[in-house]
């Protein structure tokens, strides 16, 4: 019958150098579930190597101990004694507390790990944390953060990572660590309690290694706001005018950088504003005219903001559109998505419209002896106001008769402008 070997001196737990041999090749590595099931089986002590890499041999080592045999039976049925108590594997615990639950985007918050863990080994060593926040429509948390990251890759944000800061101490502890959303999303926080302290993706550790796991959940919600306003409520063709842009903006990325500001002004008939520029510009296109393009001076500052632009254009009517974008370089056919917008405006519809012509001009109109009522319904009639009223005495001239008008007759005055009258008082 075959036999596995082993190193020890008297029950001592071999270096991790070393490796279990059978027939002068290296069959267990020490770390492994089946390295943990040799140690201790009564068998016979064979010559071992201690290496000094993954692959390679540094040295040979001749043990003088007592020789003990191990058969492959003893190490199997071990194993699969193991394995059938999968409630041992399981026997830590962890849960997850967020400090908020429903974040606005650019906005940290504390993630806590609590853990209840047991030993992985003979020096009292605590396993170690895994932990990653994904979106949710990710495929959810994978048997251990190996798998996890095979799954979800690039799209997970890593909290810890094993052996880089994440070995937990045996018993009760805490570990808390920042997270920020930068898009407005549903978001799952995935954890493992591992025996590996290297479970990287495609190292080939399995659930087997994974002694408590945990998830929880949070929303980050986008309160970024965009409002466009005229100078004027009457813009006449190809008169400048402004148009600003006004809102709150939170950082799209951990440098605190605001998001990118578009905006155009195209005819209402085009199709109205789209969900992106991008998409605008695809389906508007030429028609639309661009007022600022994302990073051509369209960045805008965390927290409140203001941008202001010139705008001029012939008779018709016209929507401002305006979007903030996380992309700086959002053009047609660039491929973003809604998901890139943090707010867009509401639109505004305005009308550029020819100036109605000027009111008729003020002509003084001739009394030629009429009485006062009349003449100033004269007045009135020929776009004229009444002015001054002077009233003198002329014995020959009856009460209430125009003596005369000042402006002459036939003058052409603004429209509305006054003209006095002098009557007698008899």
């Amino acid at each position: 019958m075959p036999r596995i070997a082993s190193v020890s001196r008297d029950g001592e737990v071999p270096p991790r150098s070393y490796v279990l041999r059978r027939a002068g090749r290296p069959v267990l590595a020490r770390g492994s579930s089946w390295y943990r099931f040799a140690l201790g089986r009564e068998g016979r002590w064979a010559k071992s190597e201690q290496i000094g890499g993954p692959m390679g041999t540094k040295a040979v080592a001749s043990w003088r101990r007592t020789l003990v045999r191990a058969t492959v039976t003893g190490v199997i049925a071990t194993a699969f004694a193991t394995l059938a108590a999968p409630a041992a594997a399981m026997a830590d615990s962890a849960s997850i507390s967020l400090s908020n639950a429903q974040p606005a985007t650019g906005t940290p918050i504390t993630v806590t790990f609590n853990t209840a863990a047991t030993p992985i080994d003979s020096n009292g060593d605590g396993p170690y944390l895994y932990a990653v926040v994904q979106p949710s429509s990710a495929g959810g948390c994978q048997p251990t953060f190996g798998d996890d990251q095979g799954v979800v890759g690039s799209q997970a944000s890593i909290l810890v990572q094993g052996g880089d800061n994440g070995q937990v101490t045996t018993g009760q502890d805490s570990q808390s660590y920042n997270y920020t959303s930068y898009m407005a999303a549903a978001y799952t926080v995935c954890a493992w309690l591992e025996t590996a302290y290297d479970d990287y993706s495609g190292s080939g550790d399995t659930s087997s290694v994974v002694t408590a796991t945990a998830t929880s959940g949070l929303t980050a919600s986008n309160t970024d706001t965009l409002s466009p306003s005229l100078s004027t409520s009457a813009p006449q063709p190809n008169v400048p005018f402004t148009v600003t842009f006004t809102g709150n903006a939170t950082p799209i990325d951990s440098n605190g950088d605001g998001p990118y500001l578009y905006a155009v002004v195209q005819p209402s008939s085009a199709g109205g504003c789209q969900p992106t520029f991008g998409d605008d510009q695809q389906v508007v296109g030429s028609q639309a005219n661009v007022v600022v393009q994302g990073g051509d001076n369209g960045e805008v500052t965390t927290g409140q903001f203001k941008k202001v632009f010139n705008f001029s254009a012939p008779k018709g009517s016209y929507t401002v559109c305006g979007w903030l974008e996380s992309d700086y370089d959002d053009y047609s056919g660039s491929g973003d998505t809604s998901s890139d917008v943090t707010a867009a405006a509401t639109p505004v519809t305005f009308t550029i419209a020819s100036p109605p012509p000027p009111p008729p001009a003020c002509v003084v109109p001739k009394f030629a002896g009429a009485g006062l009522a009349a003449v100033e319904q004269r007045i009135l009639r020929d776009h004229c106001t009444v002015g001054r009223v002077k009233r003198v005495r002329r014995r020959h001239v009856r009460r209430n008769r125009v003596l005369g008008l000042s402006p002459a007759p036939g003058r052409r005055l603004a429209s509305g402008a006054g003209v006095n009258i002098t009557v007698s008082r008899g």
